[in-house]
């Protein structure tokens, strides 16, 4: 019992304590991973080839963490 212990114990508690998070995810009814910096690169990228759109390359977070990027909202004349 004390091997068992010593070689499984924490490993187990991680695995309890990634499943308790996922439960948490799924009840809250949202899920969400953060965006890599590769990802942002990558997003920008798009934005500024595609004709319609155009941005600086600045993300913004909500007030629940999600990274965001505001596109042309209006046109000043």
């Amino acid at each position: 019992m004390e091997w068992l212990q010593t070689n499984f114990s924490s490993i187990a508690q991680e695995i309890v304590d990634e499943w308790a998070k996922i439960e948490r995810s799924i009840r809250m009814d949202k899920f969400y991973q953060p965006v890599s910096l590769q990802e942002r690169m990558d997003i920008v990228k798009a934005l500024f080839m595609s004709r319609e759109l155009s941005h600086a390359g600045h993300f913004y977070n909500c007030p629940n963490g999600h990274a965001f990027v505001i596109g042309e909202v209006c046109e000043w004349d």
